[in-house]
């Protein structure tokens, strides 16, 4: 409030004094105050108002005035992107873009930084909309600004640097490049490392978030000391901020207590997990409560106890968790704990499926399917499975590559169609897609007779331990 009146008493001064230039300045900033305290509609009027004037200064006198207009546009792009409104967004930034190049061709050395500061806007943009090669040109182009520039002048330069690293990590995890994605983490946590060593308080948020990426990689890699080791000291670095800041950081800590949970799970540390994911709950997080939910419900390292599992589920839903909704539905669906409910179950699918579960939109499916509280009707399972396949659901995948395989659901048996489904799924994991896959290889249904093909992918499906692989494959060796 000291700061806003400040900003309030200098704009006043600036117009009464027909000063434009500090006027848009002062704008500008006031915006960045209003954005950083979170109230994005009073930034974007003074964004609005600081961008009208900069244009027309730029007309008159581009070389003084186009570095201010691009920096306005920046910081415009920036409020956009934080409030959903990405073609606005997309059009702040490429305008601001443009500028920083023609700028950077006349002084490098001084405009070349907010040239890469707009390349990784644009770049995280791009993510947003899935448009994942420009994200990487652009992140690309940038690191290749950087570099150099850390070199010159390291204490400019190296947290941008950092922070691109760390972006191109997350970049490849997603299009599961995995070794590429480590190198890149391993690179922005030895750049964080420095400027922690130079002002702990100020960096220790940048490292902590590069250390549960990393974590998060080694994890999916099945390193789960490596991941253990970088959670629990990002925990650590978070506790010691919560000192001097206390609840500003629960967020992150609950983020990595249900990671931590998760690891405990995969390595049936199932009193950790619990432990963990109480914790979790406790900084208020929905996945944390869904995930007791799952462990009372399942009786996975306590006794079963569905009157539990609901609470947990209900309390989850009741924090906006589609998971937790749809878990919560499949109680009533099952009548484990409540009286069975087809109506609830469906309105909590629902609810799940509003909320983007691709959980939920199976579930669904299996609801027309088996005609449980709707009319049975396999074109709208079909759809649902489908839906919830491109949300991501990896059994969908399987459970659609065995509707085209067998004929049940479908207009037509189609056994092309089930060996692409199969694809999917195996290629996101599925045991059961591999081993379908050199089902259909093996007998050349949906594809060419190929023993060699059916061995690879019985040989995939066996390596993580499925038994039917493991007897196709010693039928095979006969």
């Amino acid at each position: 409030n000291v700061a806003r009146r400040e900003f309030q008493r200098a704009l006043e001064i600036s117009q009464r004094n027909s000063d434009q230039a500090s006027t848009a300045n002062t704008l500008n900033s006031f915006g960045n105050l209003e954005l950083a305290a979170g109230r994005q509609e009073e930034a974007r009027k003074r964004y609005v108002e600081a961008l009208g004037i900069y244009r027309k200064l730029a007309e008159h006198n581009p070389e003084t005035y186009k570095p201010a207009l691009a920096v306005t546009l920046n910081d415009f792009g920036n409020l956009d992107l934080g409030q959903n409104q990405l073609e606005d967004a997309r059009k702040h930034y490429e305008e601001a873009l443009n500028i920083r190049r023609e700028l950077d061709q006349r002084n490098p050395e001084i405009y070349r930084p907010d040239l890469a500061l707009t390349l990784n806007n644009l770049a995280s943009l791009d993510e947003e909309q899935h448009r994942m090669d420009d994200a990487r040109q652009r992140y690309e182009e940038a690191l290749s600004y950087q570099r150099p520039l850390a070199e010159q002048n390291p204490e400019a330069n190296l947290l941008p640097l950092a922070m691109t690293l760390n972006n191109l990590g997350i970049l490849d995890f997603s299009e599961n490049r995995l070794e590429e994605s480590d190198q890149y983490f391993e690179d922005a946590l030895k750049k964080y490392h420095q400027l922690v060593q130079q002002n702990p308080d100020a960096y220790l948020p940048d490292i902590s978030g590069t250390l549960i990426n990393l974590g998060a990689l080694e994890s999916s890699l099945g390193q789960t000391d490596e991941a253990r080791k970088h959670y629990e000291e990002a925990l650590g670095n978070y506790h010691q901020l919560d000192k001097q800041n206390p609840g500003a950081y629960s967020k992150p800590v609950a983020v990595i207590l249900d990671d931590l949970g998760d690891l405990d799970s995969s390595q049936n540390r199932m009193e950790e997990a619990r432990q963990h994911y109480k914790e979790a709950a406790a900084a208020g997080s929905a996945e944390g409560m869904t995930n007791l939910g799952v462990m009372y419900e399942l009786g996975h390292g306590v006794a079963r106890d569905y009157q539990q599992a609901r609470q947990w589920y209900e309390r989850a839903a009741t924090a906006g968790n589609a998971d937790g909704m749809s878990n919560l539905g499949g109680l009533y669906a099952n009548g484990f704990g409540v009286v069975q409910d087809y109506q609830q179950a469906r309105k909590w699918f629902e609810t799940a499926e509003a909320a983007g579960s691709a959980q939920g939109m199976r579930n669904l499916g299996v609801m027309y399917e088996n005609g449980n509280g709707v009319a049975q009707d396999n074109q709208q399972a079909r759809q649902w499975f489908e839906k919830a396949a491109a949300a991501g659901s990896v059994p969908s995948m399987v459970h659609l590559g065995t509707m085209y395989a067998s004929g049940h659901g479908i207009v037509q048996q189609n056994y092309q169609q089930a060996v692409e489904w199969f694809k999917k799924a195996a290629a996101a994991g599925s045991v059961e897609g591999m081993f379908n896959l050199g089902i259909l290889y093996e007998s050349g249904r949906g594809v060419k007779l190929d023993y060699q093909q059916a061995r690879q992918w019985y040989e995939k499906a066996a390596s993580k331990g499925d038994e039917q692989a493991i007897q196709r494959l010693k039928q095979m060796t006969k």
